[in-house]
């Protein structure tokens, strides 16, 4: 059965287009000398802020079980952060208004084949 959440190749850099102004008018502010606003700055940094903690939360779904076994009063210890930043995250990214791409974050394969993905159900 295809998982229709799946984000294609397309969908996703779509994603990272929708994430290019953002990326390239800090990254046009330093080439030509231009500064960001603090007001911009700030906006930027919590955005990566957001992304990066729904990266870290799509990381440890995939990879928290296996650490849980090796490792049981480590992931103990890291779980809650990974679970109460992402919710702290997702309410910022609702705030905000921030495109962030959650379903493509979610569904990433971290390293699993395509092949792997469809026998489990997650590409169309």
């Amino acid at each position: 059965m295809a998982n229709h959440n799946h984000t294609t190749k397309v969908e996703a850099m779509a994603i990272d287009m929708e994430l290019m102004p953002l990326k390239s008018a800090a990254r046009d502010a330093s080439d030509s000398g231009d500064r960001l606003t603090p007001e911009q700055m700030a906006r930027y940094e919590v955005e990566s802020l957001c992304s990066h903690m729904m990266w870290l939360r799509s990381w440890w779904a995939n990879y928290g079980q296996a650490i849980t076994a090796a490792l049981p009063e480590a992931a103990r210890t890291g779980h809650d952060h990974f679970i109460e930043g992402v919710l702290f995250a997702r309410s910022v990214n609702k705030t905000a208004g921030f495109n962030l791409g959650e379903d493509y974050m979610r569904n990433y394969s971290w390293g699993r084949s395509t092949q792997t993905v469809r026998i489990i159900g997650g590409a169309a």
